[in-house]
């Protein structure tokens, strides 16, 4: 299981890291903290993908 930090996913998402805290607290994106620090399993982000891709 590979865990990503905010700042890994918004690279691999090519989007700001503001962003994606935008999601993960919204619950568009799976993750959960350690400390204060958000981790992103990185077969999430996949399931997540392919579900947008499918909805449009």
């Amino acid at each position: 299981m590979d865990l990503l930090t905010v700042e890994e996913v918004a690279v691999y998402l090519k989007m700001n890291p503001q962003v994606v805290r935008r999601w993960l607290r919204e619950k568009k994106l799976p993750g959960f903290k350690i400390g204060k620090e958000w981790r992103i399993v990185k077969e999430d982000i996949d399931v997540v993908l392919e579900k947008l891709k499918e909805n449009n």
